[in-house]
């Protein structure tokens, strides 16, 4: 079954592109925050992690970690269903929900650096039974910093369909 993509209405040809640095600038904040609130803050011990395919942002000698920094505080979560959806701009390739190899989600509130953790395999499960109840929506083209280009998909869903998959962290 092909879900429905809905396009984002874009107006004119300068905004049809998203530069991939202001992405990951926002990123690296929720990362920092992550850092500093969580695995600091709990003394755990991680490394960022540096690979070229992405799998994971931080190391640990337990667990591996992926941080979104696109939480909002609305209750809600973002995840990417597919990373490149047109072959004319490269290969076809799932999103990070299918390619991650953490054990561990965090996604970030950069407004208010709260936090929803989710064990990976338990969040994959989960989308896997619910994920055909959420629209699916493409993004605009993403320029990468290397030229390369993608279109991505992706669902915004509900944490009252996770409960008992999630929990809700802020360092006081």
């Amino acid at each position: 079954m092909n879900d429905p993509i809905l396009e984002l209405s874009i107006e004119g040809q300068e905004e049809d592109v998203v530069e991939f640095k202001e992405s990951s600038n926002k990123g690296n904040i929720g990362e920092q925050i992550f850092k500093e609130d969580y695995l600091d803050f709990l003394n755990i011990s991680a490394t960022k992690a540096d690979n070229e395919a992405h799998t994971c942002d931080f190391a640990s000698l337990m667990e591996n970690y992926e941080v979104k920094a696109n939480y909002k505080d609305d209750a809600k979560i973002v995840i990417e269903e597919d990373h490149n959806i047109d072959e004319s701009l490269g290969q076809l390739k799932k999103g990070w929900i299918y390619t991650s190899t953490a054990s561990t989600i965090a996604f970030v509130s950069v407004d208010t650096r709260t936090m929803i953790i989710c064990p990976m395999a338990l969040l994959k499960q989960r989308y896997n039974d619910i994920k055909d109840k959420y629209q699916l929506f493409k993004n605009q083209m993403s320029n990468g910093l290397r030229g390369d280009k993608w279109i991505s998909t992706y669902r915004r869903i509900n944490l009252s369909d996770l409960r008992g998959c999630f929990c809700r962290y802020k360092k006081y």
